[in-house]
């Protein structure tokens, strides 16, 4: 939406700016290339903590199922 792309430019050219101000010898390009290798950076992190709380998950079903199928053996008899 245009909303959510206008959040996203004020937000990159945010982290630019501050980039820019903290390096005064730098150029646009320098700060641009900057800016996007952190961004690149922050996706991968919170894609491995997404990844993280996924594999938990699997990992907790597997258990409840596992431990379901114990309830059914047991109850069965």
């Amino acid at each position: 939406s245009p909303e959510y792309m206008k959040r996203i430019a004020e937000s990159t050219s945010q982290k630019m700016q501050e980039l820019l101000d903290n390096n005064p010898a730098w150029n646009t390009t320098m700060a641009s290339v900057l800016t996007a290798l952190n961004l690149a950076d922050e996706l991968e992190k919170v894609k491995q903590i997404a990844r993280e709380k996924v594999d938990a998950q699997a990992a907790e079903i597997a258990s409840l199922k596992k431990q379901l199928e114990d309830m059914k053996k047991t109850t069965a008899k």
